[in-house]
């Protein structure tokens, strides 16, 4: 038996700003990790309800006796302590079956790390996170977006959309099945760049109806389908953004990440509904012998994997660098052993 990293993500997916204080004493002490630790465990146990578990806390500033605007408290004098961060919470019911669908599988969980904070941690600079920067994991089912500024999280949601909503469109006007539907979609997606509203003709397409009976459409028509559908899954992404109030605060631009990053047409369009430049983010930092791994099919998979790395480095508090090490090497095998 192993253990895993396991990413989650999902409509569940919620993401929110709060706070937490801890006194310290009566009279100022020095402020130790075990006081920073508790600070944000308040926080764990905040007024969420009962079907619902808080994933990850974000520290955005801390308080020490009124003083505002501190990133490290350690070390400094105080009687209070107080944090703001940015929480990210899942269902809790969707949460342990997945955990429970990992233990059958003979694995242990180390860590349940939500999906598009993993991704950032593989594709996004420091520079585009302390200037702004939105990310957009676009997936099959589901959009996640992160909003850094400052070198922090800002903002942290779940679109319920993605490219299979664009499957099934085509699935649905043309009467075919998913499988074929996800088969013309991939193949004709390149076309978007180039499209005309006036088709072409001269081009036909032979597809097979749920019915089984044979019908030929026109090229243009189906790279129309396919635009149609994009546009909508894009201006849900634009309606998430301007709800969120991000473009007021002036993000440097927009990284995409996910399969759908690849469709003609998603960066100039995303461009031209923000005023945003785009760009598709590859993983960064992570040098690998085995060809293709730094794909952008791996952005999340990766992250994990630095999220990971990361967190056993906190809690070592740099005192364990050989135990790092080996949890290093054990993830550049199991990456060279199925990649």
């Amino acid at each position: 038996s192993g253990s895993v990293f396991l990413s989650i993500s999902g409509e569940h997916v919620l993401g929110g700003n709060s706070q937490g204080m801890v006194p310290l004493g009566a009279r100022p002490r020095e402020i130790a990790r075990r006081d920073i630790r508790r600070v944000l465990e308040t926080l764990r146990f905040s007024s969420l309800s009962l079907d619902r578990e808080i994933l990850h806390v974000l520290p955005q500033e801390f308080t020490v006796d009124g003083y505002r605007r501190i990133k490290e408290p350690l070390g400094i004098f105080a009687t209070r302590l107080a944090v703001s961060a940015h929480l990210i919470s899942v269902s809790s019911s969707f949460l342990n079956s997945l955990i429970k669908a990992v233990n059958l599988a003979g694995l242990e969980v180390e860590e349940v790390i939500f999906s598009g904070l993993a991704t950032s941690r593989s594709v996004l600079t420091k520079d585009e996170t302390d200037a702004g920067v939105v990310l957009l994991d676009i997936g099959a089912g589901a959009i996640n977006l992160i909003f850094f500024k400052d070198g922090l999280q800002k903002h942290t949601s779940v679109i319920p959309w993605g490219g299979q909503d664009i499957t099934r469109e085509i699935a649905r006007e043309l009467a075919v099945d998913e499988a074929q539907a996800e088969q013309l979609k991939l193949q004709y997606q390149g076309d978007l760049l180039d499209y005309e509203e006036e088709g072409r003709d001269g081009e036909k397409i032979i597809i097979r109806r749920e019915t089984s009976a044979y019908k030929s459409i026109q090229r243009g028509e189906l790279v129309k389908l396919i635009k149609q559908a994009q546009a909508k899954v894009l201006s849900e992404i634009k309606r998430e953004i301007e709800l969120a109030g991000i473009l007021k605060q002036k993000p440097f631009r927009i990284v995409i990440s996910g399969g759908m990053s690849f469709m003609g047409g998603v960066s100039e369009e995303l461009e031209a509904a923000t005023g945003l430049p785009v760009r598709i983010g590859t993983p960064k930092g992570f040098i690998s012998s085995v060809s293709g791994l730094n794909s952008i099919f791996y952005s999340t998979a990766i992250g994990l994997m630095m999220q990971g790395i990361a967190g056993k480095a906190e809690k070592a508090g740099g005192r364990q660098p050989s135990a790092l090490a080996r949890l290093i090497d054990r993830f550049r095998w199991v990456y060279e052993d199925y990649f």
